[in-house]
């Protein structure tokens, strides 16, 4: 069975990624905010983040207030640019983008493809 949250440090890239799949209760996200403390640390400020939230099915309220704590920490850590790929999936866009305004001295940009995250990122040296 496949996990349905993956999260690591790419530490010769210096980058993180994270991958959410289904659903998500408030309950669920207590090991990514975890996960993401733990790889978080393994980066250089200045890394470059890929969230890949194409199977995204839903999260509810709280959860979402919580996985908004994970960007905080992010960011707080010293991300410089965040990727999140949304394929066709209105609604990880539609989750995500509610909480875009407050990612502060970060560029979050929203791609179709993994491969256009990776290229993104390297357009911008990350």
């Amino acid at each position: 069975m496949e996990e349905k949250t993956i999260i690591r440090a790419d530490v010769a890239k210096n980058r993180m990624y994270i991958r959410l799949t289904g659903s998500y209760t408030v309950d669920d996200t207590i090991p990514v905010i975890n996960r993401i403390n733990c790889e978080v640390v393994k980066l250089k400020p200045g890394f470059g983040v890929i969230n890949d939230i194409r199977e995204l099915k839903k999260v509810d309220i709280k959860a979402a207030l919580k996985i908004k704590k994970g960007t905080e920490i992010i960011q707080e850590k010293g991300a410089k640019h965040i990727i999140r790929v949304v394929g066709n999936s209105k609604f990880a866009l539609r989750i995500f983008a509610k909480f875009a305004n407050l990612v502060k001295n970060v560029q979050v940009n929203y791609v179709p493809t993994l491969e256009k995250a990776e290229e993104l990122l390297e357009e911008h040296n990350l």
